[in-house]
């Protein structure tokens, strides 16, 4: 007998021993024990054996105790929370139904001040129970009514309220992906269908029109899509009844009109494809359906956004959709509304037109009152008809409901504007050094005190202090809200200024302050840094993550400005929900991969703040006799300069002796203008850089450095301004006013003043007037001449105070004045200005 097998034997006995305790799957463990321990050929002894299932015993026994262990603590968890939540469901009925006693009794008081006071309450209050609240829309915790068709199918007891916010985010981001993938089928499944169907209707041409040639796979296929299509609809029903059970805002009518397609997709599929009418509707249903798929690809879009917005700002609701958010808005009645209204007046005309051509099938009596015969069309006539109604039905549902969004959007916007733009900056000084959630719980107090500036500066710093004790460093926060108040009604009229440099004038407020109010309020390019990009951008290899001021520069560089407000967000997102300071999940390293290869791929702007970088001269083109325009090559033809407008470039080169010689220019180019730079400069006989200049050839370098400059332009940041240059001083200007007029949501007016010595002195003059005309209303140049010659239209001699008062707005916080030129020059317009009232804030000198 061999060894092994006689080592199986005692196996067996002691297996017989110990079964209560040793599994099948210990037996092979145990073998192998007994092999091993056996090698040196001599039997193990029993002792050894026991001591071994013993120790194995004792293992399964703990794991069994743990288990015992986790289910009790797991059913006291349990109970705690069924009665936790049974005690708020209660306590929500009772406050609903306290507000419904309360709305009646207001009509009892007589003060009308008073009456709408309570009403502002009560309207905080229900606002609060419908999700405004850090708690989210608390009546989902009141076993909400499921929808009926939703209950019809699951039944009366199936919950599907999600308690947890990364649940309730989970469901919302399904429900996107859900539909991007429905968006690439819809995209290209009827197109390859009508194609084939176009094919088919040359075919039935040649052979007759009454007949129809059909392949099997395109019968199988327009089979196939039909059914896909009643899956989505039903789909698409059912997911949003589950959003609208955990909150969501949707309208009854958009859950209502997806059972109403898949009603319409289920009579397709019903109807005899080789029907001439069924074939003529089919063939237009393939051509619209791949137009929705493209509508839907838009909405999904904004959709995606305004959750990320919502999440990214602190706010609680991350179901909702359609809130008022002004997130996507501006975007959506620009592109997205046409679209639908497009989509939606197709669809009418798609169904009216059937119904015209198919109704007398209705009242033949043929197939109702006597046979059909069997050539006959009818019934697909028939069915067609009432595809045809439902489709116009739709179209008129859905337009209707698209101007209803559109109006409670509007509506919305136009109630929070007074008030948004100093709440959003109150919030944002308030987030420092504390969480969201925070800020969140104390800012509905302190706005229900305070909704301006005005209200805000009259609480004393005490009162304020008292609202916002709960967060950090609240003594010296309530101070700065206070002092920071006081200074808007001083300085702006209460209104928030919409420039980096005044509003990091107020007190509380830093650059990353600022940031996050040019880029949420006005629009205007920006990348705040917080703790959570700081953090990714040094865990992802996008910046070495020494400073914030660094990180903020280095991610400016990787990414275009037209992606800085939607990155920021997406970055705060990312952090805050997937991946946190501590326990970081190792299979999101992925993303790490990704940014860096998109960061090594990417033409980063020439510019850099720290060190002076050499561009080559490849053309000079000379504009008058002592003006030149010098045209220099970026790295890559790709590349952006990389400065922001109203900023400048410091040139850095060697006189004869060896001497360092500094000079700043403007650029004539803007920062959207790739792989080249241009710089008009003329030469002063003693300037010591213009001289340097004078002497370039094509192919020499000059080392540059930037951005540098305290102006930084955003959109919309004053309503009116007024421009005074003279000779090369021009150029910081037409920088500004081309950057302004190209921007379409910019409406700011500007005036300039330009002063020269002779009409040839005047420089870019086809490009200002080019602006001039392209834009009446909001640009025009007044030319002056110390030396006029004949016939001479514009001003003579210097500029003046009364040009100033004549071309310019007058004096006022939306108004501003930007000079640029001679210092002489410079000295007396600044005089002039102070004279006429314009204050310091107002003016800026290049």
């Amino acid at each position: 007998m061999g060894k092994k097998r006689k080592f199986e034997l005692d196996l067996d006995v002691e297996r017989n021993m110990y079964s209560s305790f040793v599994t099948a799957a210990n037996a092979e463990k145990v073998l192998n024990f007994v092999l091993r321990e056996n090698a040196g050929g001599e039997h193990i002894s029993k002792a050894a054996l026991v001591q071994f299932l013993q120790h194995e015993y004792e293992e399964a026994e703990a794991l069994l105790n743990r288990c015992k262990a986790l289910s009790h603590r797991v059913s006291i968890y349990a109970k705690k929370l069924v009665g936790e939540q049974d005690a708020l469901a209660v306590e929500i009925k009772s406050l609903q139904a306290n507000l419904q006693s309360l709305r009646k009794a207001k009509s009892a008081v007589e003060d009308r001040q008073e009456q709408q006071q309570i009403s502002e309450l009560l309207s905080e209050a229900a606002a609060t129970i419908n999700g405004v609240g850090p708690g989210g829309d608390l009546r989902r915790l009141c076993n909400p009514k499921m929808p009926r068709l939703l209950s019809l199918l699951l039944g009366d007891k199936v919950s599907l309220v999600a308690l947890r916010k990364d649940q309730a985010v989970g469901i919302r981001e399904e429900y996107h992906a859900f539909r991007n993938r429905a968006v690439g089928i819809m995209g290209t499944v009827p197109l390859l269908l009508y194609s084939g169907m176009k094919r088919a209707d040359h075919v039935s041409v040649e052979g007759g029109k009454d007949s129809i040639s059909l392949t099997p796979a395109l019968l199988t296929g327009l089979q196939l899509y039909f059914a896909w299509l009643c899956y989505f609809y039903v789909a698409m029903a059912l997911r949003e009844a589950v959003l609208l059970v955990n909150g969501s805002h949707i309208k009854p009518w958009w859950i209502a009109h997806h059972w109403w397609s898949a009603l319409g997709s289920l009579l397709m599929l019903a109807l005899p494809i080789s029907s001439p009418t069924v074939y003529y509707f089919a063939e237009s249903f393939m051509l619209w359906s791949t137009f929705q798929a493209g509508v839907m690809l838009v909405q999904n879009r904004y959709q995606k956004r305004r959750m990320y917005t919502r999440i990214a700002l602190g706010k609680n609701s991350a179901m909702d959709v359609v809130s008022g958010e002004s997130s996507g808005s501006a975007g959506q009645l620009l592109l997205l509304y046409p679209l639908l209204f497009i989509l939606q007046g197709w669809q009418l005309w798609i169904g009216v037109d059937l119904a015209i051509k198919t109704w007398p099938a209705l009242v033949n009596p043929e197939g109702w009152l006597e046979a059909e015969r069997c050539q006959s069309d009818l019934r697909g006539m028939r069915g067609t008809f009432l595809c045809g109604l439902i489709f116009a039905y739709m179209a008129l549902r859905n337009s209707f409901a698209t101007i209803a969004t559109i109006t409670e959007k509007r509506q919305t916007r136009l109630q929070q504007r007074r008030h948004s733009t100093f709440q959003l900056l109150v919030a944002v000084i308030l987030s420092a050094q504390t969480t969201d959630k925070k800020v969140n719980e104390v800012t509905p107090h302190l706005f229900k005190r305070a909704q301006d500036a005005a209200a805000m500066a009259c609480m004393e710093v005490a009162d304020i202090q008292a609202i916002i004790q709960p967060i950090g460093l609240a003594p010296t926060k309530a101070k700065n809200l206070s002092n920071m108040s006081k200074l808007l009604l001083e300085r702006h009229g209460g209104e928030v200024p919409g420039s980096f440099a005044e509003l990091e004038a107020l007190h509380g407020v830093g650059h990353k302050t600022a940031s996050v109010v040019m880029s949420q309020a006005f629009g205007h390019p920006a990348f705040p840094v917080d703790t959570h990009i700081h953090r990714l951008a040094a865990r992802w290899g996008l910046s070495s993550g020494k400073s914030v001021e660094q990180t903020e520069a280095d991610l400016k560089a990787l990414l275009p400005p037209s992606a800085w407000r939607d990155v920021h967000l997406q970055i705060i997102y990312f952090g805050r929900e997937h991946c946190p300071a501590k326990q970081h999940d190792p299979k999101l390293v992925i993303v790490s991969i990704l940014l860096a290869l998109r960061a090594s791929g990417a033409a980063k702007p020439f510019l850099d703040p720290q060190q002076f970088k050499p561009l080559s001269l490849i053309r000079i083109d000379q504009l008058t006799h002592n003006t030149k325009r010098f045209v220099f090559a970026l790295p890559d033809p790709k590349m952006r300069l990389g400065l922001p407008t109203g900023q400048h470039i410091t040139f850095l080169a060697k006189d004869e002796e060896g001497r360092d010689v500094y000079r700043p220019y403007t650029p004539t180019t803007d920062d959207d203008t790739l792989g080249r730079v241009e710089f008009v400069i003329k030469v002063y006989p003693n300037g010591k850089m213009t001289q340097i200049m004078d002497k370039m050839a094509v192919g020499d370098t000059m080392l540059m450095k930037g951005p540098r400059g305290r102006f930084q332009y955003s959109r919309n940041m004053k309503q009116a301004i007024g421009m005074i240059a003279g000779g090369t001083g021009v150029t910081p200007m037409y920088q500004v006013a081309a950057a302004i007029l190209k921007d379409q949501q910019d409406t700011t007016r500007i005036s300039l003043l330009f002063g020269n010595l002779t009409e040839d002195d005047i420089l870019i003059r086809q490009e200002l007037d080019a602006l001039a005309a392209a834009h009446p209303k909001r640009f025009n140049v007044h030319y002056v001449l110390n030396t006029p010659p004949a016939n001479w239209t514009g001003g003579s001699g210097f500029i003046t105070k009364d040009m100033i008062k004549q071309h310019f707005a007058a004096p006022g916080p939306n108004t501003m004045v930007l000079s640029c030129g001679p210092k002489p020059m410079t000295d007396a317009m600044k005089g002039y200005l102070d004279s006429m009232g314009y204050s310091e804030e107002a003016q800026f000198q290049f």
